[in-house]
């Protein structure tokens, strides 16, 4: 049985870090949105959950082949937004104030403390546009991670680059994608659904959290990882696939997502990395009633 280490682990060859960018608190109702109250009151109570403060995780993933040093996702460096005028936009756009992060991410820090440097990166895999997945690419107008490549999903580089389609979307969750991939466009790989882009990866399309939003399929010798990014927001989206997550903008499709993610990490037996789910982040998935059950990998 496989465990996390002082957050290491291993897929078949290839090394594997969980990294906690930050962690941040908001309310349980932040996790799920058109479910009636009590159902949702029993629920967090079943699990001993606190509907008035919810513990929410941070996550970045870095993988080390015998080739490359590759990271999903660069958390949010310094870009959330902190100011007042710019919160009562996305509370008047839908989200609540609560729901934004306005905490900086620690992923330098984390990496440097496992013996990594940013300029070590070849490859920084990119799951979608929001400023917690992307805030911690640029500083200013420089990139941070000098030297690598950027992987991303055609459907996504689509969408980016359709300005009609882009504007139909809340700006608050444009800016950032707006701001980062100028600086590194030179430097994009364009990657095909269901491509191997290279050996052991490949990306998944799924779009109900964002347009564009894609998971990570792993494989080496014989083991498995879906890293499913921001598709399972909470274990809870696990056990009931079809609530709807607050912050999905397609409900039915993100519903989707998720059955087919984990539909595939059971038939494969393959360890499931969340961006948010808790740190670190990493366990199995197996059927629980109409949904599945979450279990985190053991430590030692």
């Amino acid at each position: 049985m496989p465990v996390v280490e002082n957050n290491h682990f291993r897929v078949g060859d290839f090394k594997c870090i969980a990294l906690s960018d930050c962690v941040g608190t908001m309310p349980g109702q932040c996790i799920v949105k058109d479910v009636p109250a009590d159902q949702v009151s029993a629920v967090f109570a079943e699990h001993s959950l606190s509907l008035s403060e919810t513990v929410f995780h941070y996550n970045c993933l870095y993988l080390e082949t015998d080739r490359q040093r590759i990271l999903i996702d660069a958390g949010l460096g310094r870009a959330a937004p902190r100011d007042s005028a710019a919160l009562d936009r996305l509370e008047a756009a839908g989200l609540l104030r609560s729901a934004i992060p306005t905490l900086e991410g620690a992923l330098l820090d984390r990496l440097q403390a496992e013996g990594l440097r940013a300029a070590d990166i070849d490859r920084v895999i990119i799951t979608h546009c929001d400023g917690d997945h992307i805030g911690g690419l640029s500083a200013g107008n420089e990139r941070v991670f000098p030297n690598a490549d950027y992987i991303f999903l055609k459907d996504a580089w689509e969408f980016w680059s359709d300005e009609a389609r882009v504007a139909q979307w809340p700006e608050f969750l444009m800016v950032f994608g707006r701001k980062t991939l100028p600086l590194i466009q030179d430097r994009l790989q364009i990657v095909e659904a269901g491509a191997e882009f290279m050996p052991g990866f490949r990306l998944l399309a799924v779009p109900g959290h964002r347009p564009g939003h894609t998971a990570v399929a792993i494989t080496s010798a014989g083991q498995h990882l879906i890293h499913v990014a921001d598709a399972i927001g909470h274990p809870l989206l696990m056990e009931y696939p079809h609530w709807h997550g607050f912050a999905d903008l397609r409900h039915e499709q993100a519903a989707q997502d998720r059955v087919r993610l984990l539909s595939m990490a059971v038939e494969q037996q393959a360890l499931v990395f969340g961006s948010h789910l808790p740190f670190p982040g990493v366990g199995h998935v197996v059927p629980h009633g109409e949904g599945w059950c979450w279990e985190p990998l053991a430590h030692p």
